[in-house]
């Protein structure tokens, strides 16, 4: 028997699929080269990501500063 997955469901799992996606990609584009990660487990990966945001937004900052 098939289950019913609501409609909205649906949608919130595409948004946050697009969200993720996005992340990566910004992430891609400053120069992460997340494909060479060799990080062996989850605590690792995600040190690695919050050091990599926090470098991301950095940059983002002094690119909208003026002078």
């Amino acid at each position: 028997m098939a289950r019913s997955v609501p409609d909205a469901q649906i949608a919130l799992g595409y948004y946050w699929q697009w969200r993720i996606e996005s992340y990566f990609k910004l992430l891609k584009q400053a120069g992460q080269q997340l494909e060479n990660w060799e990080q062996e487990s989850g605590r690792a990966i995600l040190k690695h990501l919050l050091i990599a945001s926090q470098v991301c937004a950095l940059v983002w900052c002094l690119k909208r500063t003026k002078g």
